[in-house]
């Protein structure tokens, strides 16, 4: 009896010593891991410190990069600008100096005009005298030799045909027909350096020439670093290039349709060819002046064949084919 009452206490006190051991271990366990979460939430504090830093200095790179694009970009536009400014200028003072020569050119025609109506007075005395003339040497004649009125007439119409006709009246005419043709051509030269000058409030779209892009890097391009290739256009066609906001497209003016022409068809072959530089734009000018000057002669030789003229100078033809390209205001 007393061994199983023995028996029976060291059973409890294992039971209670277990239960105490495991209770310890609990313990232990429960606060081994309060720690390690404590500690993996401190590196995680540092990481996302870390991490914040670090996009606070990209976010900071990426604002000075976009800073300094904005303005070397503003650099760019303000330098266009100021190029665009300056031709602009340039070409209002060719204007002053243009209009200055027109007016000198209508003082000229003004006194031609004057020296022509005095010579055609000059023409109508020597004319009168002339006939005083006839009429003295026709009573002289009545006079001394006995002639009948009709008799002397026609002895004086055949010394006039001799002396008279064959010299005065040929004079006469050729200086009309000479006053008059250096009045009308100088006339037609400065209505028609007027017209194409100063009609441009009328006929602005029949000055400039469109021609359309790819895409608006091409404008880079033609202008091309420090306006090279875009001086270069100007200054080989005689035309202006005009790169404005216009989307894709450049516009071309000019007050000389060939030169505009010329222009025009340079541009567009120079987008086509994708080679943009001086030595080439020079090039295909050349190739482009003289396709037209082929185009010229064989417009000016329909115009002569439809005409059926025969003989024509060279020249002439040539003049006639440029009317292909001209200007009108009817």
């Amino acid at each position: 009896m007393l061994q199983w009452w023995i028996g029976a206490l060291v059973v409890m006190l294992a039971a209670g010593l277990g239960y105490y051991i495991r209770l310890i271990i609990g313990r232990y366990e429960i606060k081994s891991g309060t720690q390690e979460v404590k500690r993996l939430l401190e590196e995680a504090q540092r990481e996302a410190d870390v991490t914040r830093k670090e996009a606070g200095v990209q976010a900071q790179a990426e604002v000075l990069k976009a800073r300094a694009a904005f303005e070397n970009e503003t650099k760019t536009r303000r330098q266009e600008t100021a190029a665009q400014e300056a031709r602009l200028a340039e070409r209002e003072l060719n204007l002053d100096r243009k209009l200055t020569m027109l007016d000198k050119k209508t003082l000229v025609l003004e006194q031609k005009l004057a020296d022509g109506e005095k010579k055609e007075a000059e023409l109508g005395q020597q004319q009168t005298e002339y006939q005083a003339l006839i009429k003295t040497e026709r009573e002289k004649l009545q006079h001394i030799v006995g002639m009948t009125v009709e008799e002397a007439r026609r002895a004086l119409m055949t010394r006039i045909e001799e002396e008279v006709r064959g010299e005065t009246g040929m004079l006469i005419r050729r200086r009309q027909e000479e006053a008059k043709e250096s009045a009308e051509r100088e006339a037609r030269k400065i209505v028609a350096q007027a017209v194409q000058r100063f009609a441009a409030g009328h006929v602005s779209e029949m000055m400039t020439s469109t021609v359309a892009l790819p895409n608006d890097e091409m404008k880079g391009r033609i202008i091309g670093r420090e306006g090279r290739n875009i001086r270069a256009l100007e200054a080989a066609t005689g035309a202006d290039l005009l790169v404005d906001d216009t989307p894709e497209a450049v516009v071309i003016s000019a007050f000389d349709p060939l030169r505009r022409e010329i222009a025009k068809q340079t541009l567009e072959r120079l987008v086509v060819d994708g080679r943009i530089h001086p030595a080439r734009i020079e090039e295909v000018v050349a190739k482009v002046r003289e396709d037209l000057d082929e185009l010229i002669r064989a417009a000016g030789e329909e115009a002569v064949y439809a005409a059926g003229l025969q003989g024509v100078a060279p020249e002439i033809v040539r003049t006639l084919g440029r009317l292909k390209f001209r200007s009108s205001y009817t």
